[in-house]
């Protein structure tokens, strides 16, 4: 009752050591991909500080703004909420019935020009809102600090202007 020689031992372990190898390969493989798309930012898009800055027509100012700007202003549109919320609702809830006035038979242009009107009064209510925290926050600014946001925003100006072209 004696073993057969390589029955037994390494020779039967070898594929687990391959195996092992394939899913650590398999895991770094996917923790990389994982970390590449959470950390994927077109250069030319820096980060814009949410949805609620776009929302309140404020991108291309908050791009502008000192990191102590974007801070306090951050602070100022955390406290409105509320009020942004409410506008993106209003706004969405109108695509609803802009989908059913475009849909009609027959096609009734002053209904979906009245939709139409709705949700350009719900985007103006955001756009208020941004403009008046803008303001807020640019009247307590030092001088300098006032001088050089409009320093780069003539820089931004001209960058977009020279992308475009």
């Amino acid at each position: 009752m004696s073993e057969t020689p390589g029955t037994t031992g390494p020779a039967k372990r070898g594929w687990v050591k391959y195996l092992l190898i394939l899913s650590l390969g398999l895991n770094l493989l996917f923790v990389g991909l994982s970390l590449g798309a959470m950390l994927r930012r077109h250069p030319h898009q820096p980060f814009d500080g949410g949805g609620a800055i776009s929302a309140l027509g404020l991108r291309f100012y908050y791009r502008a703004l000192d990191d102590g700007a974007k801070s306090a202003l951050d602070a100022a549109i955390d406290g409105n909420r509320t009020r942004i919320r409410a506008g993106r609702d209003n706004y969405r809830a109108h695509l609803a019935l802009l989908a059913e006035a475009i849909g009609a038979e027959p096609f009734d242009r002053s209904a979906v020009q009245a939709v139409l009107d709705a949700q350009a009064a719900a985007i103006s209510g955001n756009i208020a809102l941004g403009q008046e925290l803008l303001l807020d926050r640019i009247s307590v600014m030092p001088t300098k600090a006032r001088q050089a946001l409009a320093d780069r925003l003539i820089s931004q100006s001209k960058h977009a202007k020279r992308r475009r072209d």
